[in-house]
């Protein structure tokens, strides 16, 4: 989705969060934990571990921008390049398998508020303008905040939605 200024992007996130949210909420402990394969050779999905992904990224997209400051960051991740997104998605599914559901919903809420930080603290030009940093190249900054937010938090109303039956 393209935004047009910081504001119009606040706008959108804070109502894709919203409405992940309170999907989230209306959740018994069981249905958020309760694992179901979305196919064959596919992982078994939870809310909780579609949480958790979001967390993951997250954390992935303020290492990209920390390490930006002082040149080019390893992305998506050390080790891996953007063909291989989708063993980094099942390394990360590893990683966060065994976290209590508590402990995935605390995480992704603090890892939300910082990236919420990072762009409260951006100017229109910072987030919107195509390399604004070196490191996102002919990309705005824009389309990595909003890939790994806003997008991503549609995208996970959607599985959670296709996991639980609602």
């Amino acid at each position: 989705m393209k935004h047009a200024d910081n504001t119009a992007y606040l706008t959108s996130v804070k109502k894709s969060w919203t409405d992940l949210w309170l999907m989230i909420d209306e959740l018994s402990p069981k249905d958020f934990g309760r694992r179901k394969k979305a196919g064959t050779g596919a992982l078994a999905w939870s809310p909780k571990d579609v949480c958790a992904h979001l967390h993951a990224w997250h954390r992935l997209l303020l290492t990209w921008y920390r390490e930006g400051q002082h040149g080019q960051p390893s992305m998506p991740a050390r080790g891996f390049n953007w063909r291989e997104t989708p063993a980094l998605n099942r390394m990360l599914y590893q990683e966060f398998r065994d976290v209590s559901a508590a402990s995935v919903r605390r995480r992704l809420k603090l890892s939300h508020g910082r990236v919420m930080k990072l762009v409260d603290g951006l100017t229109d030009r910072q987030l919107m303008k195509p390399g604004a940093f070196k490191w996102t190249g002919k990309l705005g900054l824009i389309s990595y905040v909003s890939a790994n937010t806003d997008s991503h938090y549609r995208w996970a109303t959607k599985k959670i939605k296709k996991l639980t039956g609602t």
